[in-house]
């Protein structure tokens, strides 16, 4: 239960921090009439949506990189075989 709630606390710190350097929303201390403070939150939602979609065509990218990577790569058969150097010795057993 612990763990579960310091990793649920470590994504609540990570979508704060990303937000705010993405400029996804704002904070502003705001005075009110009776003399105390007030925060007010401005969420930027349309370039959260943005930076959301950027980032899925990225991944989608990124595997789609991965597997023509793995699809092209080429089998231990494939390879050339390593020049014979003369200094190679024979075991037999």
């Amino acid at each position: 239960m612990r763990n579960t709630l310091a990793l649920l606390a470590a994504v609540v710190l990570i979508v704060l921090v990303l937000g705010y350097f993405l400029n996804w929303y704002s904070l502003v201390g705001v005075e009110s009439q009776g003399g105390g403070h007030r925060l007010q939150i401005d969420l930027n939602t349309s370039k959260i949506k943005a930076d959301i979609s950027k980032g899925k065509e990225k991944l989608k990218e990124t595997i789609q990189e991965i597997q023509d990577v793995s699809e092209n790569a080429k089998t231990p058969a494939e390879l050339p075989a390593a020049p014979k150097t003369g200094s190679e010795k024979i075991f037999r057993f």
